[in-house]
């Protein structure tokens, strides 16, 4: 007897095992309607989301390049992100753009040699 549960995805439509989707108590099944790719990549497209991956490759690109890590936290650059008065008209503009990797958000260094601050 198999007693394995299946969901169908409402982002992708893909019916897919019950494990793929997030145990969820205020739904009516009790888990997500989206599997856990579709929420990973719908995340990813949010402000939080591009932070924490902006936040990750900073940290990332210290590491390869044998500079300290970032001087603050990702809430602190979260908060200046936020700040930056051009921001807002990027990101929509890359949402406009249906996420292109051209215009996609990133936080980098005037200077490569140096290591990554909010200054």
């Amino acid at each position: 007897m198999n007693t394995t549960e299946y969901r169908e995805c409402n982002e992708c439509n893909q019916t897919l095992t019950i494990n793929n989707f997030k145990k969820r108590l205020d739904r009516e099944y009790g888990y997500s309607h989206k599997c856990r790719a579709c929420e990973s990549v719908l995340y990813n497209k949010s402000i939080q989301g591009v932070i924490r991956i902006m936040y990750n490759s900073q940290k990332n690109n210290s590491i390869k390049r044998g500079h300290p890590l970032p001087n603050y936290t990702k809430d602190e650059l979260k908060t200046w992100v936020l700040s930056q008065p051009n921001f807002n008209k990027l990101y929509a503009d890359w949402i406009n753009s249906n996420y292109s990797t051209e215009l996609a958000l990133s936080g980098d260094r005037l200077n490569n040699k140096l290591p990554y601050t909010l200054d």
